[in-house]
């Protein structure tokens, strides 16, 4: 992933690599001895994919920086590794 501004992040849309919308970028968390990104929370969008994925208690989103797929304008997910994370939250319930 290449550098960006952590300010510009908050109120980023996130959308699935299919181009379906997730949500907007509520806060993010970055490790401090490193200063990379580690997870993002969303405020969720009504699709069927945020849907799906298990809410904090305050109702967002939390996603793992790993799962970025591109980070430009908008923050794409990579498709494979969230239909991963879906499948863990199945085998959780």
């Amino acid at each position: 992933m290449s550098k960006i501004n952590l300010k510009k992040i908050v109120g980023m849309s996130v959308v699935s690599g299919k181009g379906e919308k997730m949500g907007v970028v509520s806060d993010f968390i970055i490790d401090k001895k490193t200063g990379k990104l580690i997870a993002f929370n969303l405020k969720p969008s009504r699709s069927q994919i945020a849907k799906k994925l298990p809410k904090n208690k305050d109702g967002t989103i939390s996603l793992p920086s790993q799962i970025i797929e591109s980070l430009k304008t908008t923050i794409v997910m990579n498709e494979k590794k969230l239909k991963i994370l879906l499948l863990k939250k199945r085998l959780k319930s």
